[in-house]
C-alpha cells in the first residue's frame, strides 16, 4: 500500500518535471532501498542490545522481498549458535519489533546462524 502511495506522488512529480519513466522507477527504487537500510540499521542496534554480555555476535541483518518480506538476522559464537540460541534472540527480538511495530509490511523473521560460507 505505501508503495502505491509513493508511486502515485512519483508519477504526479514526474508529469510537472518531465521525468522519463526511468528516473521514476529509480526514485521509487531509491525510497525503497532507504526504508530497507534504516529497518536493517533499527534490528541491528536492537539485537546488538539483546547480545549484550553473551558470547554471541550480530553477523549481519537482512531485510529483503522475494516473494515476501523476509527479516534475517545471522548470529555466530565461538563453536556456532544452536537452536536454543536462536529461539531466545528471535523470541526477544519479536517482543521488541512488536512494540515498537518500525515495519508496517507483513514480514517472515528468521534468525539463524550465517552457515558454512560466512
Amino acid at each position: 500500500m505505501a508503495h502505491s502511495l509513493l508511486y502515485s506522488k512519483t508519477l504526479c512529480k514526474r508529469k510537472k518535471t518531465g521525468r522519463g519513466l526511468a528516473d521514476t522507477v529509480l526514485v521509487i527504487l531509491q525510497a525503497i532501498t532507504m526504508k530497507r537500510e534504516a529497518v536493517e540499521e533499527f534490528v541491528s542496534s536492537v539485537v546488538e542490545g539483546i547480545l549484550e554480555g553473551t558470547e554471541m555476535e550480530l553477523v549481519d541483518v537482512e531485510y529483503v522481498r522475494e516473494r515476501d518480506w523476509y527479516l534475517r538476522v545471522y548470529l555466530d559464537k565461538p563453536g556456532g549458535v544452536d537452536l536454543d540460541d536462536c529461539q531466545i534472540v528471535s523470541e526477544k527480538l519479536s517482543e521488541v519489533l512488536d512494540a515498537e511495530d518500525p515495519i508496517k509490511e507483513n514480514y517472515l523473521l528468521e534468525v539463524s546462524s550465517p552457515g558454512l560460507d560466512r
